[in-house]
């Protein structure tokens, strides 16, 4: 809140840094959802697991603000867009996220050798009560090196098989499967440059045209804030499960 309040004062540009938002391929999944072509979307499900925590700051707060933003994130994008554009019309999108959602929280907890603890392991079961959509997510920074991503529609269901949080430089691939049918459809992206690249050019392009916020699929500010909203109450949920405080 005090990062985006000091921008919009001060004038001058900021951006979050997901970069993975930038990647084109965001671009044609934001396509394929405002299409239509899943249907109703009804459930979200993905895992974000990779072993940094060594690496990682722990006054950052674990693995909720280091992986799981990928993941909830991306949720966001996938609720904005098909309740937003394609699904709800005008700003049906903010309304199913800020919403009514009843959110769980489940993890372990870990406590660094100065005595702060965060989350490492976590889930989050969340739903959108006035859009009926279920999602699951988890992450962990104490193992791994792995990803998944699915949005199940009414229709047909997507699955990325490349790493949407960490595009690469040559093709990014989401698959979609018709129900009735059973038909899959490869959806395949081809790029020059990785994701950090890719944020690096917009922002050279926002900053040399005077814009100080960015524009879909990257978070604009209002989104920024939404979806720390929902990091925060994963994680007070995981801590109020083990009868914790969290620290600040």
């Amino acid at each position: 809140m005090d990062a985006v309040r000091a921008a919009a004062d001060d004038d001058v540009f900021f951006l979050e840094g997901l970069m993975y938002l930038t990647h084109p391929v965001m671009e044609m999944l934001v396509a394929v959802l405002a299409e239509g072509r899943l249907g109703r979307i009804r459930s979200v499900s993905g895992h974000y697991a990779a072993n940094i925590a060594a690496k990682a700051n722990p006054r950052g707060r674990g693995t909720i603000y280091n992986l799981g933003c990928y993941p909830v994130s991306l949720l966001h994008l996938v609720l904005e867009t098909c309740f937003g554009c394609g699904g709800g019309g005008g700003d049906g999108g903010a309304q199913a996220w800020n919403g009514r959602r009843t959110v769980l929280g489940h993890g372990t907890l870990a406590t660094s050798d100065d005595g702060v603890t965060f989350a490492r392991d976590a889930a989050l079961t969340v739903r959108f009560e006035d859009v009926d959509v279920l999602a699951t997510l988890q992450s962990s920074d104490s193992f791994g090196n792995d990803f998944a991503f699915a949005i199940q529609g009414d229709r047909a269901s997507l699955t990325f098989e490349t790493n949407p949080w960490l595009p690469p430089a040559g093709d990014s691939v989401f698959r979609i499967k018709t129900y009735k049918s059973g038909a899959v459809e490869t959806v395949t992206v081809p790029s020059s440059m990785d994701a950090f690249g890719h944020q690096i050019k917009k922002v050279e392009a926002y900053v040399a045209s005077g814009v100080r916020e960015p524009a879909r699929p990257s978070p604009t500010w209002a989104n920024s804030l939404e979806i720390m909203e929902l990091l925060t109450e994963w994680e007070e949920d995981i801590f109020k499960r083990h009868g914790k405080e969290i620290q600040v």
